[in-house]
């Protein structure tokens, strides 16, 4: 892409300063000086293009019309196009896989896997899901609770009959999503803000992973 200059073309009034002495005592020019501008300054540029924004100006101080003091302030500022991101490959998703499970293996109440606190409401095991390993939902429900809240969700199950997922931040019901029956792994995303909980009520249903995004990611589910 060529060079493109920024150029400011006029700034406000230029700023007058006034300091008094007294004629009978040496002039004190130490001073604290806090400037602010009386109205904004318009910089209007086009987003998603480099942008090198040079400073330049000089603050001088004069007493009794003779110039004492000349403060030059020199500086450069980069704003990086956003294609820089598009370098850097994108982060998969925080998942808890089901799928590492060995077939056949009993599970009761709660257990950690992948970073995450799984809780079934009883006993249950890991069967196949159609070619994948998964949890069996039990009455009352699985739930996955993430170490720290996410901004996205997904799961992916063998439904067999009706199942509903709930996302929770907290103790707070986010969203509720219902799962129509299918004879095939489906993938159902799970919309909301700061999720910690996603909860799959199904009996019979078989959950094979959790995922999570989080809003630093560029791939985010939605």
């Amino acid at each position: 892409m060529p060079q493109q200059d920024v150029t400011i073309n006029a700034w406000p009034d230029p700023l007058a300063i006034t300091h008094r002495t007294d004629p009978e005592r040496t002039p004190q020019v130490d001073m604290t000086m806090t400037m602010r501008a009386e109205r904004p300054v318009p910089v209007c540029f086009t987003l998603c293009e480099p942008i090198c924004a040079r400073s330049d100006y000089s603050i001088g101080l004069s007493i009794f019309d003779n110039p004492v003091v000349r403060i030059r302030l020199v500086g450069e500022t980069r704003i990086a196009p956003c294609g820089d991101r598009h370098d850097t490959p994108p982060r998969r998703p925080d998942c808890v896989d089901f799928t590492t499970l060995k077939r056949g293996t009993k599970l009761t109440e709660k257990f950690e896997h992948d970073g995450a606190v799984v809780e079934v409401a009883g006993p249950t095991q890991v069967a196949d899901a159609g070619g994948a390993n998964g949890v069996v939902v039990p009455q009352g429900g699985l739930r996955v609770t993430f170490p720290t809240a996410v901004t996205a969700a997904s799961v992916r199950l063998l439904a067999k009959t009706e199942a509903a997922i709930e996302g929770r931040s907290g103790d707070s019901l986010v969203t509720t999503v219902k799962v129509d029956p299918s004879s095939s792994v489906q993938q159902i995303d799970v919309p909301g803000l700061s999720l910690t909980t996603i909860s799959v009520d199904g009996e019979g249903v078989i959950v094979t992973e959790v995922c999570a995004r989080h809003a630093d990611e560029r791939d985010r589910i939605f």
